[in-house]
């Protein structure tokens, strides 16, 4: 009876382990079925007008701002979008980095709707607004497909000619 408790007792701890290993392996490194998506935003204010398909001086930098997002698998929910990190310029792009949980915001394979990310062009005032209220802000919508790795940080320029990978 003493080596049948002393088997499970180990058993438990090894279990315990090894769930805490897991873990913390989970929360350094992206899996198989996790991405992340960072947007490098490489256009120019005066062509933004342009790419919408608007008339010339219609972007305002004052009076908007530009989301990109992803379309929720589970839209039914009022709040259906994922907004991706946004940055401006491609000096920033480094295509070593490592994931960072303080940095990142990971996806996984089921929480996103298809590859087609949604650019917006809405006015500042709604762009805290992350929820489908923001539609009635919205001066103009395109959409860009990307093909999304997983496993891997996928960094996404956005200009002109629409999106393309910058490393892979």
């Amino acid at each position: 009876m003493k080596k049948f408790f002393y088997f499970v007792l180990i058993l438990i701890a090894l279990l315990y382990i090894s769930v805490k290993v897991f873990q913390n392996y989970k929360e350094n490194n992206l899996l198989k079925n996790e991405a992340v998506v960072n947007i490098y935003f490489n256009l120019p204010e005066e062509e933004i007008d342009s790419y919408f398909g608007l008339e010339k001086g219609t972007f305002d930098k004052t009076k908007h701002t530009i989301l990109c997002s992803f379309q929720k698998q589970n839209n039914y929910l009022l709040d259906y979008y994922y907004n991706l990190s946004i940055y401006n310029g491609t000096d920033l792009i480094n295509c070593d980095e490592k994931f960072s949980i303080e940095k990142h915001r990971r996806f996984k394979k089921y929480d996103i709707n298809s590859s087609t990310m949604i650019v917006r062009l809405v006015n500042i005032r709604s762009s805290n607004n992350y929820s489908a209220n923001i539609s009635n802000s919205i001066i103009a919508k395109k959409e860009e497909y990307i093909n999304i790795g997983f496993g891997k940080i996928n960094n996404i320029i956005l200009d002109k000619n629409g999106a393309s990978h910058y490393c892979h």
